[in-house]
């Protein structure tokens, strides 16, 4: 059985754009791994399995970018879902790269707030670091990308929420909804604080 970092790592991979082939195979072997002790989220991924494992690379491709690069709402920066253009961010994303940094985890083409980036620094991160990470930042962003993803046909949604019950199932914690956002700066007693500047948001 995979260790919590090494399936986080697998569940992040399958975010990537698919710049090479093979995706499907990694969609399989992904539940393959899954379904040694978390079999229901394995069962939640074979859609987007089904989907794409007759679909060619170019094909793959389109739909990653129509589901998450033209769709505003179901982007994956979780930050941007948390603060939207707050200043805030800008102050998690600081923190954000810190904790990459601290924690050896590679820094890619994407912002550091992006939910692959999130997910494989939640593997490395233990205790109330990690339930923080996942109550305060994860779980909420995939909440607001599922809820954007509410109408129509989205296969990668069959993803999302294999991430989201993975990561419930690992971390003893319940969402922190974000308050409303503000164009005025915010109150810190009123607005979630940055990662790392209070406890974990444990329920």
């Amino acid at each position: 059985m995979l260790s919590r970092s090494q399936r986080y790592d697998l569940l992040a991979q399958l975010l990537d754009y698919p710049e090479q082939g093979g995706y499907a195979e990694s969609v399989a072997r992904c539940i393959n791994e899954l379904e040694g002790g978390y079999a229901e989220a394995a069962a939640m991924l074979q859609p987007l399995y089904e989907r794409v494992r007759e679909m060619s690379r170019e094909a793959t491709q389109e739909l990653y970018t129509r589901t998450f690069d033209i769709n505003a709402v179901c982007t994956l920066e979780i930050g941007w879902h948390i603060y939207g253009e707050d200043y805030a961010r800008g102050a998690l994303l600081v923190k954000m790269r810190e904790q990459l940094r601290l924690n050896n985890v590679p820094e890619s083409v994407e912002l550091p707030d992006h939910l692959t980036h999130m997910l494989i620094l939640l593997g490395r991160l233990d205790g109330e670091e990690a339930d923080e990470l996942a109550a305060r930042y994860l779980l909420p962003g995939l909440d607001k990308m599922l809820d954007g993803m509410a109408e129509g046909e989205h296969p990668y949604r069959a993803l999302l929420e294999t991430i989201s019950h993975v990561v419930r199932a690992d971390h003893d914690v319940k969402p922190i909804a974000p308050r409303e956002q503000r164009s005025d700066p915010p109150d810190w007693k009123n607005r979630l604080p940055v990662f790392g500047q209070q406890g974990c948001g444990r329920r």
